[in-house]
């Protein structure tokens, strides 16, 4: 609630006149010059006749408030311009309208909207739904409008006319197969950013206005190469989520952000190449999830994430590192980590102390060792870890003392095609826990395990009594 207040805050604070502030001074300038020229030709024209010199005045006066364009709110009958006509008559029927008081929604076969010139502020949403615009020319006195819609316009290329729009609420812009760019609004204010099923657009640069903001969503985006945008947020009230961009190669943003309130997700990224820093985030109050990104090989990021809620690392096969995590101390949920092809070592999550769900760690092909959670003392849920051709140690888990429901090494229950440690012969790091009082203890399909540290588990094997 208290981040959704600051974006409303934000909202709230910017003047309904504006758009019409330039209008009222330059008027004001303008009387000022008339007054002073009637007042000179006044005392120039001492022994003039009182009517003429009363008349000229008269004249005068009315020539400079002529020339004003006066601030004028409309209210239009209805809030939709769906014919072409409407488009080429609203300067007659609404002469000087600057300012429109609720939404305004373009549809149908409109192709222009060169009339709509004089219009500098809509109080509400300006919706551009199903038309054969190809830009937004004709608007390009607007300077403020409180949210934008752009959706399922077939041959709408790009955002020309809006290169005047200061601020815009939130923006939301799906499934305009023809559009080619956004630069015409990078530099605009905004407090919400969805861009869904816009398949021709290449890059996204710029958005670097807000510092607060309540989503950034760009999802379903073939055609985007690059992001370099978003560097100044500093908090996010909502999510943070870039998926299903099979294209995208290089990712820069969050150079300043901070704190996500909900999730951060970067998923099915398969062409991703270069991963931001993400050097200045301390807290993602939900998941962080690195999903199906397939060709990055490195990540270096995270370094000051001290808490999150759920992490999800998996299917990232050409990943030849971890990232480090050295601040990480909680997982409030659960962490997976798996599905790798690459990566011989975990060893970067030495700060973590409790894992306040389930720990799965499954599917690395080349993995030897398991030695980064020297600090991990406890695991309310599941303890798990399987199919690792390669693994020979597990040698990290040294304080590790209590799991509340189960560890099981081999074969997954819950994890099915998870199988065995066909190189396992050693597990001395996960001696300090007591096994006595564990729901559930496995360990199956590791013929070469040759070490048994631990009397209880020592004990429970000669007894036949582990499964």
């Amino acid at each position: 609630m208290q981040q959704n207040e600051k974006i409303n805050a934000q909202t709230m604070n910017r003047t309904s006149s504006a758009g019409c502030s330039n209008l009222i001074t330059n008027a004001d300038v303008m009387m000022d010059h008339q007054v002073v020229l009637t007042l000179k030709l006044k005392v120039v024209n001492k022994t003039m006749d009182l009517n003429v010199r009363s008349a000229f005045f008269i004249f005068i006066f009315l020539f400079g408030f002529g020339s004003i364009h006066i601030c004028k709110s409309c209210n239009l009958p209805i809030d939709t311009i769906s014919r072409e006509g409407q488009v080429d008559s609203f300067n007659i029927n609404y002469p000087r309208c600057t300012k429109i008081a609720g939404d305004l929604v373009i549809t149908g076969a409109i192709t222009n909207l060169d009339s709509l010139y004089t219009i500098r502020q809509i109080s509400g949403t300006l919706s551009i739904l199903n038309t054969q615009l190809k830009n937004c020319l004709g608007l390009y006195n607007l300077d403020t409008i409180f949210g934008f819609r752009c959706k399922d316009n077939a041959v709408f290329k790009n955002l020309y006319g809006l290169e005047s729009l200061t601020y815009a609420g939130a923006l939301y812009i799906e499934n305009n197969v023809a559009l080619e760019e956004l630069h015409s609004i990078s530099s605009t204010d905004f407090n919400d950013f969805f861009l869904h099923e816009c398949p021709k657009i290449l890059v996204i640069l710029g958005f670097n206005t807000p510092i607060l903001l309540s989503n950034i969503v760009i999802e379903n985006n073939d055609g985007i190469i690059t992001i370099d945008a978003f560097h100044h947020v500093e908090e996010i009230t909502g999510d943070y989520k870039i998926i299903f961009c099979s294209n995208l190669g290089t990712l820069m943003t969050g150079t300043k952000l901070k704190i996500v309130n909900s999730s951060l997700q970067f998923l099915a990224l398969t062409k991703l190449e270069v991963f931001p820093p993400f050097a200045n985030l301390i807290r993602v109050n939900n998941y962080l999830s690195l999903v199906s990104l397939t060709s990055l090989k490195h990540i270096n990021s995270f370094n000051n994430l001290e808490r999150l809620e759920d992490l999800r690392i998996y299917n990232a096969k050409s990943l030849e590192n971890l990232p480090s995590f050295p601040k990480l101390t909680l997982i409030s949920k659960s962490l997976d980590l798996g599905t790798n092809n690459k990566i011989r070592y975990i060893d970067g999550f030495n700060a973590l102390d409790s894992v306040l769900g389930s720990l799965r760690i499954f599917r690395f092909d080349s993995l030897i060792d398991i030695i980064g959670f020297n600090n991990l003392k406890y695991v309310s849920s599941q303890f798990h870890v399987g199919t690792m051709r390669s693994l020979k140690r597990i040698s990290g888990f040294g304080l590790l003392n209590k799991v509340e429901h189960s560890v099981y090494f081999g074969g997954l229950e819950l994890i099915t095609e998870l199988n065995s440690f066909s190189k396992l012969d050693d597990i001395a790091g996960i001696t300090n826990m007591d096994y006595n009082k564990l729901n559930y203890l496995g360990l199956s399909g590791n013929e070469m395990l040759s070490y048994c540290h631990y009397l209880p588990i020592c004990r429970k094997t000669e007894a036949g009594l582990l499964s």
